[in-house]
């Protein structure tokens, strides 16, 4: 699943009680997978303010009320959640500080966001980091991460919050505004990859299972218009 997100401006709570993003966000809104394990997905927002909330949806995508997960979220620059990093089923929120170190939250058996644990350094050097799965085929959630030259690198999940050794997916990946871990967007049983071009191309990329990637697909040229991606 892929949602696509536009940018909005508001008042500073980033959503409103009911649930709705009238209010919006600042700078973060992803989908969390099923983050309080009732069934269905819900979405992270984090508000001007920092604070980041969690709405759970129902079978007809209605949202519920707004749970808060805790204030002092702006400390982070980059933020995603990542299917399972820490092995134990549930999805983890992935964040980077100012200073390149990148923490892990993860999801507590109520929905919440645990103590957060470090779980790399460094991380500065890149703009996008992505994960939503396994990438690389041993049935552990990986990150990818792209550098300024446009490198893409992989870094295998260990399954207990670790990392192996980072190791080369591609080149060339700086062309992309966006790139998106977006689950298996075709349905083919392997993970994908989007990238989003500046003037709204969107481009899938199957990965092998070994950390590599297919021949990439136009899906559209008509995405130009959206803020952020996730």
């Amino acid at each position: 699943m892929i949602d696509v997100l536009g940018e909005s401006s508001g008042s500073s709570n980033g959503v409103d009680n009911s649930g709705h993003m009238s209010a919006f966000y600042d700078n973060f809104v992803t989908q969390a997978g099923d983050f309080n394990r009732n069934g269905y997905a819900d979405l992270l927002v984090r508000g001007n303010d920092g604070t980041l909330y969690r709405i759970a949806y129902d079978e007809s995508f209605n949202p519920g009320r707004r749970i808060s997960l805790g204030a002092g979220w702006n400390r982070y620059n980059r933020m995603l959640v990542a299917r399972d990093l820490s092995g134990d089923g549930h999805p983890d929120i992935v964040g980077r500080d100012a200073s390149g170190n990148l923490w892990m939250h993860p999801a507590t058996a109520s929905g919440g966001a645990g103590a957060r644990v470090k779980i790399g350094s460094g991380w500065n050097m890149y703009n996008a980091i992505v994960g939503r799965g396994d990438f690389s085929g041993d049935g552990k959630a990986d990150l990818l991460a792209r550098d300024s030259t446009g490198d893409l690198w992989l870094y295998r999940g260990k399954g207990n919050g670790g990392f192996l050794s980072r190791t080369k997916a591609g080149t060339g990946w700086k062309s992309f505004n966006a790139i998106v871990g977006s689950g298996d967007l075709d349905h083919d049983g392997r993970q994908d990859i989007l990238g989003r071009t500046s003037a709204g191309a969107v481009y899938l990329y199957n990965i092998n299972s070994t950390g590599s990637f297919a021949a990439r697909k136009l899906l559209t040229t008509r995405w130009k218009g959206y803020a952020s991606l996730s």
